[in-house]
């Protein structure tokens, strides 16, 4: 959960802690699977959820200290030599994972986590906290972080008040710090390159809610949903509550990819949360729609459009699904 900062303390701005930490940087929505567990399974799950690797966790049930800490990791790269080699997909895969695992700290910097990509010559970082898997940084995430020219966007935050850029029910951004963020952020990527998402997010049958059970109630979901997004999104990802029951999320150097496994991890958590008032259980689902930004979408507006035009089809072909644009 991200710490609340005092207006007594000195304000940490997004700009330090991108310089400073691989923290901002670490994806959440990290996938395992057990060694006993076959090439085919990887091979499914990294398709299904197209993602270019997965860790392999002990299963161990004999010992605590081993059960669920990360033995290996299996990569792209790991399944193409293997299906050179005419690998049978039913290999387990603790035959064939990358047995010597290198992880990092939260608190690292993301030089010394470049420095060790290089010296190991991986990708790929697992990162691990107090002894538990957290989630997974990349190379390409941090040589994106290393490279990014921040200062503009540290002057600005240094000058726009807390009460400015925050809504005031959710506590995440409003929708016109968003907007100046994503101006910003679409500058960098067509000066400099890289990826820049958008997800769009929306409750489920909300106005329901505050018909059937009132607005107070309404509000609380509301506030209940904006944390679950929050707290599993990076802290370098733009989250803002774009108005009424819909939600905005900004992910630099991320594709679609990613986007739509954050965004799936969302929605899911979301699904299997019952959200208790009083003596009320109300359950609740998402939609989401989703895309990147590409030389056709080189706006806000662009933007904005094409990923509600995949929330509207999520909304209007059953609920609680993402749908990632083409």
């Amino acid at each position: 959960m991200l710490k609340l900062i005092s207006h007594r303390q000195p304000k940490e701005t997004f700009t330090q802690r991108a310089e400073e930490t691989v923290k901002p940087y670490i994806n959440k929505a990290i996938l395992t699977l057990t060694p006993h567990q076959t090439l085919h399974d990887a091979c499914k799950l990294m398709i299904q959820n197209r993602i270019g690797c997965v860790v392999i966790a002990s299963n161990n049930q004999l010992d605590n200290d081993l059960a669920g800490k990360p033995i290996g990791i299996i990569s792209e790269s790991t399944i193409v030599r293997q299906v050179a080699l005419s690998r049978n997909l039913n290999t387990e895969l603790g035959e064939i994972m990358s047995k010597r695992i290198i992880s990092i700290n939260p608190g690292k910097t993301v030089s010394e986590a470049l420095e060790l990509m290089h010296r190991y010559h991986i990708r790929r970082l697992p990162v691990m906290e107090n002894g538990v898997l957290t989630g997974i940084v990349t190379q390409t995430d941090l040589l994106e972080a290393s490279c990014r020219l921040l200062n503009t966007l540290k002057t600005k935050h240094s000058h726009l008040s807390e009460i400015a850029m925050k809504d005031e029910l959710t506590g995440l951004y409003n929708r016109r710090y968003f907007k100046e963020v994503f101006q910003d952020e679409l500058a960098r990527t067509r000066n400099f390159g890289g990826l820049l998402s958008l997800v769009l997010i929306d409750i489920d049958h909300f106005k329901q809610i505050n018909d059937s059970h009132g607005h107070n109630t309404g509000d609380y979901v509301m506030q209940e949903v904006a944390k679950i997004i929050k707290n599993n999104a990076r802290e370098i990802d733009i989250v803002a509550r774009y108005g009424g029951d819909e939600f905005a999320v900004l992910l630099p150097g991320v594709g679609t990819r990613a986007a739509h496994l954050f965004a799936e991890q969302v929605r899911k958590i979301i699904e299997s949360t019952p959200f208790t008032v009083g003596p009320k259980n109300i359950k609740l689902t998402i939609s989401g729609g989703i895309c990147k930004w590409t030389k056709e979408l080189n706006s806000i507006s662009s933007m904005v459009s094409e990923a509600d035009k995949y929330l509207y089809e999520a909304k209007h072909s059953g609920r609680n699904k993402i749908i990632v644009a083409e």
